[in-house]
């Protein structure tokens, strides 16, 4: 799935926080990696909520506009991998 929109209302990365905490109460376990402007998260949920799916999210943000990248797979095995290889040139 792929989203774009404008953000207005809240400071930056405050619902994500928000909502990474929430995910991470359900017992799921949460992977996050920052740089820069971007930010890739992958989760992995209990057990019992397993038919949900494993997701990984990757997000761009230049102010004001927001895009994310979102992937579900039905298996651990089949999830992306969080661990991108980010480099920059200088």
């Amino acid at each position: 799935m792929l989203r774009l929109f404008k953000r207005t209302d809240d400071p930056p990365g405050a619902k994500e926080k928000a909502g990474i905490e929430a995910i991470r109460q359900t017992g799921a376990q949460v992977e996050v990696k920052t740089l820069g402007p971007i930010t890739c998260t992958a989760v992995v949920p209990p057990p019992q909520l397993a038919e949900h799916g494993f997701g990984t999210t990757c997000s761009v943000q230049k102010a004001p506009m927001l895009a994310v990248i979102e992937v579900t797979a039905k298996a651990r095995k089949d999830m992306v991998p969080t661990a991108c290889h980010f480099s920059m040139s200088t």
